[in-house]
């Protein structure tokens, strides 16, 4: 439905005698990221869906697609209990602490916080070196939930192994990054590249909410 907005939106323009805007997802339209900071989204994609969302939108004030995404996976209801402390690291109130060197790569960009399941498969290379293929099962396992115990318990023998022998960690600090780190991914953890095509579609509405509302909102309103 909302690519079908967006298609009867350009037909709107194109009737107007303008012309459809092309879109670079790099350019950082300062009206766009304006009003999504505003928390001016109804009919914007997934932004304007929850007063929860909304709330995110004013408090993080989106500069990029990385805020976006952002967004996106905190949005979600399993991510509510790490939205603050995010946006408190963010807004420089908290630091970014790293209690090992392996997990920089990982957490770094998500300032240490476990939000895509992508830097789980970081994480594990360079802490267990093993295969993305390796690598990704443990990420699948997380999704589990602890439906797999015996799974689980041999994946977690593995990495412990492997952290120890191929990256040189203490049993101690094995144990860490397993309970305190990857543990945690079951809770919250989104699909980045799910996380980044769902952002693209809330910028483009956005972009036209900001750049063309008349069209916009005439073909939200008109939509069958």
């Amino acid at each position: 439905s909302t690519l079908d907005i967006v298609s009867n939106t350009y037909k709107l323009i194109e009737s107007r005698g303008k012309k459809i805007p092309k879109i670079d997802y790099r350019d950082n339209d300062e009206k766009t990221y304006s009003l999504i900071g505003k928390g001016n989204t109804l009919c914007v994609f997934q932004l304007g869906t929850s007063g929860g969302t909304v709330d995110l939108c004013k408090r993080i004030k989106p500069k990029n697609m990385e805020d976006l995404s952002f967004i996106m996976t905190l949005a979600r209801p399993h991510a509510k209990k790490v939205r603050d402390p995010f946006i408190e690291t963010r807004n420089g109130k908290k630091k970014v602490k790293f209690f090992h060197k392996g997990l920089e790569r990982a957490f770094t960009a998500t300032l240490g916080f476990p939000l895509y399941e992508e830097s789980l498969l970081f994480l594990v290379q360079d802490i267990a070196k093993w295969d993305l293929h390796k690598a990704d099962g443990l990420r699948k396992m997380t999704k589990d939930k602890g439906k797999h115990p015996e799974k689980e318990k041999k994946l977690r023998e593995d990495f412990i192994h492997d952290a120890q022998i191929n990256g040189g960690l203490t049993l101690q600090m094995a144990n860490r990054v397993w309970d305190d780190v990857i543990a945690n991914f079951s809770e919250y953890s989104f699909n980045k590249s799910h996380s980044v095509l769902y952002s693209m579609t809330s910028y483009l509405t956005a972009y036209l909410k900001a750049n063309y509302p008349l069209e916009f909102l005439t073909a939200n309103l008109t939509f069958k």
